[in-house]
């Protein structure tokens, strides 16, 4: 119990306690109010009841655990004759309006982009599995970043000329077409430098990111589209917007005037200056970081108390005599929880808090001041109170007070646990002969160690002997299971040459998801478990390409992407996880379902587009299934009872 009143655990149980209100609990659907006072949770046990009655996971089910909670979504506003109640017309009316709207576009969303897959099957003729393609060589990339640029400048030309006529069919929907059809066309460009094994395309990749976030930046500060969204959002057929449209056209709106639109054109300029670098900046910060490739050397005596699978996946230094340690997570964590030699431990945690100190302090310290400028010329008295306006905290004022009582509660019990983690450090020193070196305070690299030593002694709780039971291989196919089922879904792993312009490493797998009742496609997801050089170090999930409706009777499907770097299989044991990981596991998955099961029918809203204060919410519930008895028998590698352990 204690052990739960740690801060890190209060500060997310008050999250997940006032995240939402649910409304309304149905077979088939939820419905949900976006309310600006947060209230309680409701209706959890006849939903979850319900589901079990039917002995399947109902789509009110489905939908309460991965909706789009805070879009305001009505069932009749999810129809795909939305339009027609919006506009006042006629069904035969509004399919005229909107075939007449497709054919008078046809060129303008259809031909730029066949020129950029015409460059791709040049290349490479066949279509990929999931329409996405990720095994372009570098030398493409220039020429397909022209492209789609250009196809960019197409649609914003065509909205900026429709300023004195403005209407739905000239601005609002080629915006909202424009962002369903750009979205993966840069995953396809830019993804790459995140996880591409071969340094050249991650190179190309990493530019093509930068010119198209420049080109982005440019494209959202056009003047000449503002006004015509403007004149376009004064309209009587704007103002009768409902549902995603509607928040559509509040969004863009909000978004303007948060970039200084409204403002003279120097003001204008330097924003437009500032955000440009910013981007740049943002960009070069993750790449430093990914191509970080640090390597120290230990002896087996350096590195005394490192689990035995740990210490066999590391490589050995050229002349055998040590042991290579990178600065990635596989290796960093274990040396920091389990090494009982406090140098090597110091020397590993200075140096992964100090990755890329230069290029990246440097970075740091110039994007605070151009973030500092551009909330003054915005009218903000700082970065914090530009953010937080569209946060449910809403001012700094709100998160210092929060922080300072919470603080004060903690303050007692946080004296009593660093008590307890200096008096274990005495213990071991002392025990250890070496009672000299005690220096009487719990160092950035005593933590972790001491806190899996607190662990040991109180609960008898061992985290490597618990890693046996949670080999990679059962985790997975326990993972996979438990959400077919609470989801009712069907996985399939996808295999053969089919899938090789699909992946773009041989440790990536790519799955298909059905609809486990009607069979219905709903998509693909890849899982990327491994470290390797270059690739992104942390765990996290691309929305590669977002859920969509197309038409009436077409919609486009979601590709999502799960990159993680869980340690690998080594010749002697199997890659074995934490009970952290397996928890880091079920929470990246659950923003994969969440992309996969979106019902939003515009991308500006589609899987984990929602609002920033909820994106987490939807994992941290689906969390839970790490910590029940029945889903944890599915994910280990023993059965056994833990009521009796």
């Amino acid at each position: 119990l204690r052990s739960l009143c740690h801060p890190c655990w209060i500060l997310v149980l008050i999250f997940v306690a006032s995240v939402a209100s649910f409304k309304k609990l149905s077979a088939d659907r939820v419905e949900v109010e976006e309310c600006n006072s947060l209230r309680e949770m409701e209706g959890t046990q006849a939903l979850t009841k319900e589901s079990n009655d039917r002995n399947v996971p109902s789509s009110a089910y489905r939908e309460f655990v991965l909706g789009d909670l805070f879009q305001s979504l009505k069932d009749e506003d999810r129809t795909s004759s939305r339009f027609v109640e919006v506009l006042g017309i006629k069904d035969e009316g509004w399919k005229a309006n909107q075939e007449n709207f497709i054919k008078a576009t046809a060129h303008l969303f259809q031909e730029p982009i066949d020129k950029f897959h015409a460059k791709i099957y040049s290349v490479h003729p066949s279509p990929p599995m999931t329409e996405l393609r990720f095994d372009l060589p570098a030398d493409i990339f220039s020429s397909l970043v022209d492209e789609a640029i250009r196809y960019d400048d197409e649609i914003s030309d065509r909205i900026a000329a429709s300023k004195e006529k403005p209407t739905t069919a000239n601005v609002l929907l080629p915006m909202i077409e424009g962002d369903r059809v750009f979205q993966p066309i840069r995953s396809i460009l830019t993804f790459p430098s995140k996880v591409s094994e071969n340094k050249t395309i991650r190179d190309a990749s990493t530019e093509a990111e930068k010119t198209l976030s420049a080109h982005g930046v440019k494209s959202a500060m056009r003047h000449d589209v503002y006004e015509a969204v403007l004149a376009y959002s004064q309209t009587e057929e704007a103002k009768q917007l409902q549902g995603e449209e509607a928040r559509y056209l509040k969004h863009t709106m909000r978004d303007y005037r948060r970039s200084g639109l409204h403002l003279g054109a120097n003001e204008r300029a330097r924003i437009e200056e500032i955000l440009t670098r910013l981007s740049q900046l943002s960009i070069e910060f993750s790449r430093n970081l990914s191509e970080e490739d640090s390597q120290w050397e230990f002896t087996k005596e350096d590195l005394q108390g490192l689990p035995a699978d740990v210490l066999s996946s590391l490589n050995p230094s050229a002349d055998g005599s040590h042991l290579i340690v990178t600065l990635k997570y596989p290796h960093v964590f274990p040396i920091m929880d389990f090494v009982q030699v406090e140098n090597t431990r110091k020397i590993i945690e200075k140096a992964f808090a100090s990755r890329c100190k230069e290029s990246n302090g440097a970075i740091l310290k110039e994007v605070l001041k151009l973030r500092a400028e551009k909330a003054k010329i915005l009218g903000f008295l700082n970065h914090a109170q530009y953010v937080l306006e569209i946060r449910m905290a809403e001012n700094p004022e709100k998160v210092n007070e929060f922080l300072s009582q919470l603080g004060f509660k903690l303050k007692s019990l946080v004296q009593v646990e660093f008590q307890e983690l200096l008096d274990l450090k005495r213990e071991e020193y002392n025990s250890r002969g070496i009672s000299e070196k005690f220096d009487g305070k719990i160092n950035a690299w005593d933590s972790r160690y001491f806190t899996e030593r607190s662990k040991e002694k109180k609960f008898q709780y061992d985290a490597n002997e618990l890693k046996k039971y949670f080999p990679l291989g059962k985790v997975t196919s326990g993972m996979l299971e438990i959400y077919q089922k609470i989801l009712n879904l069907k996985f399939t792993e996808m295999s053969g040459k089919s899938i090789q312009s699909s992946i773009w490493h041989p440790d990536v797998q790519l799955f298909k998801v059905e609809d486990g009742k009607t069979g219905q496609h709903m998509g693909y997801f890849y899982l990327d478990l491994f470290p390797r050089t270059g690739k992104y170090g942390h765990a996290a999930v691309w929305p590669l390409r977002a859920s969509a409706r197309i038409s009436d009777d077409k919609s486009q499907f979601p590709v999502c992407a799960m990159v993680a770097n869980f340690p690998r299989n080594s010749e002697e044991k199997p890659s074995l996880l934490t009970h952290g990981d397996v928890v880091t596991f079920f929470h990246e998955f659950g923003h994969v379902m969440h992309g996969i099961c979106s019902k939003a029918k515009l991308v500006r809203f589609a899987g984990t587009s929602v609002e920033r204060d909820f994106v987490e919410a939807p994992s941290q519930m689906l969390e839970n299934w790490c910590y029940e008895q029945a889903s944890l028998g599915k994910s280990i590698n023993l059965t056994f009872n833990l009521a009796s352990t």
